[in-house]
């Protein structure tokens, strides 16, 4: 009988090794598996703080070129107020030359015209002024 307990002692204490042999393998992996995880969130960590500072940086360079748009809008707004203004005193000067050229062709109107007997002056009138 004692020796069946040996034997099963024996049996039970292999069990056991075997056991903690299995235990330290899993345990190893887990810890390898953690370590793993570990360097992975570092990684994502490092990518994540990267890519906010792009960013941040593509946000600051859009408001600098939204502020060069904005500035670039005024000047044209300005440069379109003062050309419309430019047209309208050019349109006034037109009327002004206009109904000066109308009084003027009123003489013209007064005046002799002739006939050039040139073939390809015939179709031209010729003003002449008395």
């Amino acid at each position: 009988m004692t020796h069946i307990l040996s034997i099963i002692s024996k049996e039970r204490c292999e069990n056991m090794v075997d056991y903690i042999k299995r235990l330290k393998v899993y345990i190893r992996w887990f810890q390898d598996l953690e370590i793993n995880y570990s360097l992975e969130q570092e990684k994502l960590k490092n990518s994540l703080e990267m890519t906010q500072q792009k960013s941040i940086e593509i946000e600051l360079l859009l408001k600098i070129k939204e502020d060069e748009l904005n500035s670039i809008i005024v000047e044209m707004r300005r440069n379109c107020s003062s050309l419309q203004e430019k047209f309208i005193k050019e349109e006034a000067e037109k009327s002004v030359v206009v109904a000066a050229n109308d009084s003027s062709s009123i003489n013209y109107i007064k005046g002799e015209y002739t006939v050039s007997k040139d073939s390809h002056m015939a179709s031209q009138p010729k003003i002449t002024n008395i």
